[in-house]
Parts: structure tokens; sequence; C-alpha cells
């Protein structure tokens, strides 16, 4: 059977006045030949940014008002979907600009949950872009901010040109003490020509074994650390055993279900017994996906590696729980 092609989803989020809206005009210019939807949303009565956004004629316009994406506009988001689901072949790519207070993992979750839209959609990665200027100010005071650090895959930090080297040093840090796996690229005007932002395919299980292998080359005491007070932590875990898949199954779900809304995501490699080959784990709110990774190359060592990304997790209980899924 023939293997249905999906639409590519990349999401923009951000706090308020980031510069979404500017790197959404940027992303439009840079791939005139790309034919996009795009869905963009503004919380309030009035949506200026859709006033703002760039209209070229190949690119269909859904604005999302009076509301959060992810908060009272899930059913029109899913029905919206649905359409597009219907015309996919029409388009290269889906844009969701999200509201600057949306939490991403609600939007995220229509596109890995369900029977029908991840048939017909992959999620492609998250883009988070932070406002030099005023990230410090408001790390602190606002969850929404910490959220979209801690679920993105790329983070741009924007208005570059008006922060301090040792201001960006310090941004940088508290993004990695988050979120391990984001890249972090300087941006001015919502532009950065450091990376590729589109098709980086950052849910599929090899981008996923890379981030899992450059995270373990990273120094530690980034991770795992709370000296800002803001909650948010990383955690990871290696065991050399192999994993009892059906007890860790159905541990994680158990897992992410009485921790729903404390995680973010959850990144891992499994070394199952019997199989010539890496599972790849991952999970995004309160779904869990496995899927096959690369042959384990002759001499490697065979281990497993979990990374937790979450608030309000404790790491002791957390660790004798997963040792208790594996065995040696």
């Amino acid at each position: 059977m023939k293997e249905i092609a999906k639409l590519p989803v990349t999401i923009i989020t951000g706090f308020l006045g980031a510069g979404k809206t500017t790197l959404l005009n940027h992303l439009i210019q840079q791939n005139k030949t790309k034919r996009f939807v795009i869905l963009e949303n503004e919380y309030g009565e009035a949506n200026i940014d859709g006033r703002l956004l760039n209209q070229e004629a190949e690119n269909r316009l859904f604005e999302l008002s009076n509301g959060c994406i992810c908060c009272t506009l899930n059913d029109d988001l899913g029905a919206v979907l649905m359409e597009i689901s219907r015309n996919k072949t029409s388009f290269d790519h889906l844009i969701i600009e999200a509201t600057g207070i949306a939490n991403p993992a609600d939007i995220i979750r229509n596109f890995v949950t369900g029977e029908v839209i991840p048939t017909h959609f992959e999620m492609d990665s998250v883009i988070c872009l932070i406002d030099a200027f005023w990230f410090l100010r408001q790390f602190n005071d606002h969850n929404e901010l910490r959220k979209q650090v801690a679920q993105s895959d790329t983070v741009l930090v924007n208005k570059s040109d008006l922060a301090s080297a040792d201001t960006i040093q310090n941004i940088a840090t508290l993004v990695k003490e988050i979120n391990p796996f984001s890249s972090i690229h300087l941006a001015k005007y919502g532009i950065s020509k450091q990376t590729e932002l589109l098709n980086t395919h950052a849910y599929r299980a090899g981008s996923i074994e890379n981030k899992l292998t450059n995270y373990q080359n990273v120094q530690p005491d980034l991770f795992g650390t709370q000296t800002s007070g803001h909650r948010i932590k990383s955690y990871a875990f290696t065991f050399n055993g192999t994993v009892v898949m059906d007890k860790f199954s159905d541990w994680m779900e158990r897992y992410m279900y009485v921790n729903t809304g404390k995680l973010f995501r959850i990144k891992g490699i499994l070394h199952q017994k019997n199989l010539d080959y890496k599972v790849v784990l991952q999970s995004v709110y309160d779904h869990c996906t496995f899927q096959p990774g690369s042959k384990w190359k002759p001499g490697e060592m065979r281990k497993s590696t979990l990374v937790f990304i979450g608030t309000g997790l404790y790491e002791k209980e957390l660790k004798q729980a997963l040792e208790s899924l594996f065995t040696t």
C-alpha cells in the first residue's frame, strides 16, 4: 500500500512582541517557490498581526481570532486542518503562528494524536522567538515563556543587536537549562542566516538520535540545575541493561497521565533485547511514540538514554522507577 504524502508543519511560537509575524513574513519571502498554508492567530478582539501579514496570492491565510489556538479555538483548528487535508497536495508547507501566550504542546498534540490528522500532517519543528532585550526581565514572571522555550526545537534570539554579549550568553545558558535539545541562533528583525528553519525533520527518529548524541557531549553542569528558580528542569538517565518494553510502555502511560501538565518533552533511545536496531522514544504532552531508529553498530555500547523535561518532577523517584523497567 502506497504511503500517503504528509504536509510538513512548522509552529512559530514566542512571547508577546518577540517578532513572530516578522519571521513569518521573512519565511514567505525567502521561499517564494513554496506554496504555504498559513494559520495565523492573535489573542484579542482584533487580529492586528493578520492585517500586517503580507498576503501572497498563492498563500492561503486563515485568521483565527477572539481567543487562543490552544484553548477556545481547538475545535476550529481541527476543522481547518481537516479542510487542508482534503487539499494538501496543493501546498508544500503548513506554518502556524501561535498567539504569544499559547502553550505549544496544545497545538502539537493535534498532529501527533488521533487517527486522522497524523496521517495527513507531519510535525517538522517548533521555532521559538525570544526578545533579547526583554527575555531576562520576563523569564521568571511568565510561565508561558518558559513553556515555549521548553518545547522548541530551534530558538531564535531576536533583536540580538540590542543586547550585550553577556546578556546573550545568559540567555543561552537559561535556554539550555530548560531545553538542552534546542539549537540557538541569533537573529535581527526576525531573520537568521545561520540555519535552515523549514524541513528540519526534528520529530523524525534520526534527528532525535542526533540530538541525544549531541546532548551527551555537552557540559553536564548546564543540566539538572535550578539556579534561576524557574522550576523547569531537564534530567538525563543512562541504563546499561535492556528495556522490558511491555512494562516500560505501561509505566510511561501511567506516568504521563499522573504528570499531565508537568511533562513537556521526553526523548530517548532504548535498547530492547533481540532487536538489532535502536528504539527511539519521544513524547509531547500526554502522548508517547516509539519509532525504529538506526541499527546498532558493531562494537557500539548498547545502552538506553532518556531525557525528561518538565516541572515538579522528582529526580530520585524517577530514576528508581526507570531502573525497575530494565534488566541487566
